[in-house]
């Protein structure tokens, strides 16, 4: 199985999942890192697992950017062809999930935690929150890692409709 891992940055897949990543490729799974590219990158490659870059800015919030990232996704996946794409940090989420859907591609968000911006009042939150919303509404599966995000994420959901 080829197990596609993203995040926000090379550094949080290093430090975070290299456990994970290592027991995926023990088990002979083959696994490509797709992150914005850092000093771990070295570190990652010299665990045996394949790292394609991705341009994103992770605290951005420029619309046109967001919709280029979402670009970016879709291409990826479409290049990689993983069996399945395992998402951490809210724009690798919320826009590899909406890429991965419309490929046909199974991925599994990891929510670590809902951040600032879900967290915010405004403009700002109802956009993470319709975001999230539109990506995650058909997936069998999302992971929250705290179950005060997942209740609060859960309660804020089921009354966006």
């Amino acid at each position: 199985m080829h197990v596609v891992v993203t995040a926000n940055t090379s550094w949080s897949v290093w430090n975070f999942r290299r456990s994970l990543i290592a027991a995926l490729m023990r088990e002979g799974h083959g696994v490509t890192v797709l992150a914005p590219p850092d000093d771990s990158v070295a570190r990652l490659r010299a665990m045996g697992c394949r790292f394609e870059p991705l341009v994103m800015d992770a605290k951005g919030l420029n619309p046109l950017k967001e919709w280029a990232l979402l670009r970016r996704f879709r291409r990826a996946f479409a290049t990689l062809r993983p069996d399945v794409v395992l998402s951490y940090t809210i724009k690798n989420n919320v826009f590899g999930a909406m890429a991965a859907q419309r490929l046909g591609i199974p991925i599994i968000p990891v929510v670590t935690g809902l951040g600032t911006a879900f967290l915010s009042r405004g403009l700002l939150q109802f956009a993470a929150e319709r975001l999230s919303h539109h990506a995650f509404n058909k997936l069998p599966c999302v992971f929250f890692l705290n179950h005060d995000d997942s209740d609060l994420f859960l309660t804020r959901l089921s009354t966006a409709e």
